[in-house]
């Protein structure tokens, strides 16, 4: 009995030894692939097997692969549109990492017709209503006063509609404008144009990649009705040191990039201002002349390599529109106190308070937002006092403003600040405001509203200053 069992025994080893050992065959080959000459990720590079029809991968949104396959010998093909290609024989008997640096080979070719797409591409592709754009095709491309624009490109492909004259909003197949997700660089941008939708908040010179789902977006963006804009920032040459530029008509732009450690880290920053305020200051009309409308936006990215599988990035975008400045007509400092001598409400005030008076004039039909900031003696006052013209649109205002001094001296100087910021600020100084106390101290606490993308805390402003000093007898 025992022998038989025996034998039983060595038959079932027997048998189950060649399933272990296929369950075991398979391996990884992975890694990234990028720019030889700039170190740019390459997005889309293809890897494919040669001699087995539809096996290969492209690269993701951060130039890496990954390839699983059966243990053999393998001829791995690895191709990008304008770069050399890269023959790998390779014996598959383990897990191996590959970074490869493809080198950019251009060739002079005779007149040739390119097909971008087949036929029946909007059926068998896998990615519904995706419309891909091309910098260097955009580039290409007429635009309004010399600015390469991706939101103006954009509209010029079938289904996406400008929302009207005034207004950089695109309605997507029928969907509102509120229903449109823009990403630079998985950050929200919530408000994608300047100058009444004459110019895109997107400088081309920072843009690598564009991608607009028109149709049903994949899972990772989660949900938004209409369309997903989803664009990637260039993530700045980590081999040489980059300068570049450009000079429009009305606006100008600066573009700066290289490594912080050689083939390990690089940096990018971005900048543009408009100068139309110049030119407006030609005006004899003093309505124009006075005007101050411009723009400046900023973008800046890191990255850092810290192994084969893990790289760190950080990136940044901001931007303000500078709104017109409005003068200051009177200012008066008035020295006054709380009958009794004690606030009435809240004894641990002073009762001693000095009350100053801003006297402006509201320029009408246009939105404006202001805010005033009280300095004693050059030190600011830890309170600042915000306005929007909801009520009072083209009148003369009288802002009184209070500062608690038990005790001033004669010399001591108190000064006012009037900034006409832009909306976004506003709402940074208003929000904050009401979630440190709330509405008569109802709200939770909660991060206020912000203008930089990401999860940084804080404001960018480009506003107008008008001051105005009193020394105190």
């Amino acid at each position: 009995m025992s022998c038989t069992l025996l034998k039983f025994i060595t038959l079932l080893i027997f048998f189950s030894f060649p399933f272990f050992l296929f369950a075991s065959s398979k391996h990884t080959i992975s890694g990234t692939i990028t720019d030889a000459n700039t170190g740019e990720s390459l997005i889309g590079t293809s890897i494919t097997v040669k001699n087995l029809a539809s096996t290969g991968v492209t690269t993701n949104a951060y130039g890496y692969f990954s390839l699983t396959l059966p243990e053999a010998k393998y001829t791995f093909v690895i191709s990008y549109l304008g770069y050399e290609t890269i023959v790998l024989p390779l014996n598959l008997n383990e897990n191996k990492v590959f970074n490869f640096k493809l080198i950019p080979n251009s060739q002079q070719l005779s007149d040739i017709e390119i097909i971008a797409q087949r036929k029946n591409h909007n059926i068998t592709s896998n990615e519904i209503g995706m419309e891909k754009l091309e910098v260097k095709e955009i580039a290409k491309i007429p635009v309004l006063f010399g600015e390469a624009d991706i939101m103006k490109t954009l509209k010029l492909t079938p289904g996406i509609k400008s929302v009207g004259e005034g207004s950089g909003g695109m309605f997507v197949r029928g969907g509102n404008n509120s229903q449109n997700l823009i990403l630079l660089d998985e950050a929200t941008v919530y408000n994608a144009d300047h100058l009444l939708g004459f110019f895109s908040t997107f400088n081309s010179d920072a843009i690598k990649d564009i991608q607009m789902f028109k149709g049903t977006a994949p899972a990772e963006y989660g949900g938004r009705i209409s369309s997903v804009l989803d664009v990637k920032m260039n993530d700045g040459n980590n081999q040489d040191y980059q300068v570049g530029g450009g000079i429009g008509l009305i606006s100008s732009r600066l573009n700066v990039e290289g490594p912080i450690a050689k083939g390990k880290s690089s940096f990018l920053v971005t900048a543009r201002r408009t100068y139309a305020d110049l030119f407006l200051k030609l005006s004899p009309n003093d309505l124009i002349n006075s005007n101050q409308l411009y723009f400046y936006d900023l973008n800046v990215k890191m990255n850092y390599i810290i192994n084969d599988k893990n790289r760190l990035y950080l990136s940044g975008y901001s931007n303000s529109t500078i709104p017109n400045a409005v003068a200051i007509d009177s200012f008066k400092v008035t020295n006054s106190i709380y009958p009794g001598g004690e606030a009435p409400i809240r004894p641990e005030i002073p009762a001693h308070f000095y009350e100053v008076s801003v006297k402006f004039t509201d320029p009408v039909a246009e939105k404006n937002y202001y805010i005033f900031i009280l300095y004693l003696n050059g030190a600011a006052q830890n309170r600042n006092y915000i306005y929007d013209d909801r009520f009072t649109n083209g009148k003369q205002v009288e802002s009184v403003l209070i500062l608690y001094y038990p005790e001033m001296k004669t010399g001591d100087k108190i000064s006012v600040e009037m900034q006409c910021i832009d909306k976004s600020v506003y709402e940074y100084f208003k929000s904050m405001g009401n979630s440190a106390m709330g509405p008569r101290n109802s709200s939770s606490p909660a991060n206020p509203y912000t203008n930089l993308t990401g999860t940084i805390l804080g404001y960018f402003s480009a506003h107008t200053v008008e001051r105005r000093e009193y020394i105190v007898p």
